[in-house]
């Protein structure tokens, strides 16, 4: 993601339950060493957005239940907004929770794709429906979802 000109941002999954980030300065010729972000998250790709007034989105899942850490947890799908080019996050809002403890353990929302168009971020991505798994779902949210309360 383009924070700045010529300045870009990548977030990376690992397996240690946080996500880690880097940066170039240099239009990606070259990138810092890999930092360790601000949040947690099981090992699943997140996605950036740009949005207006230089803000950023993210698109993640979280790890919101640490009594149950698990890597491959993948039952919440969560939103954050940056003001400051990536380098602190606020606002998290879930999209879609799915108790773990409910009765199944496998329940996935992942892997989301994004575009943002006039205003509006389209957002699919997989998600159970009526206990079936991998159903490609979408959502439609004005800009203004990072930043509501």
């Amino acid at each position: 993601m383009e924070t700045a000109p010529g300045e870009l941002l990548m977030y990376m999954r690992s397996n240690s339950g946080w996500y880690y980030e880097v940066r170039s300065h240099d239009d990606g010729t070259t990138w810092s060493a890999p930092t360790q972000s601000s949040f947690r998250a099981p090992l699943i790709p997140a996605k950036l957005v740009k949005l207006p007034d230089q803000k950023i989105g993210i698109v993640y899942n979280g790890i919101m239940d640490y009594n149950d850490y698990n890597l491959s947890r993948r039952w919440d799908l969560a939103t954050m907004v940056s003001r400051d080019g990536g380098s602190t996050w606020e606002n998290p809002r879930l999209l879609e929770f799915a108790d773990p403890h409910g009765g199944q353990k496998k329940l996935l929302y992942c892997y989301p794709s994004l575009l943002f168009n006039d205003g509006v971020l389209h957002l699919t991505y997989y998600g159970v429906v009526d206990g079936q798994f991998f159903n490609m779902l979408y959502q439609r949210l004005e800009s203004d979802w990072f930043t509501e309360n």
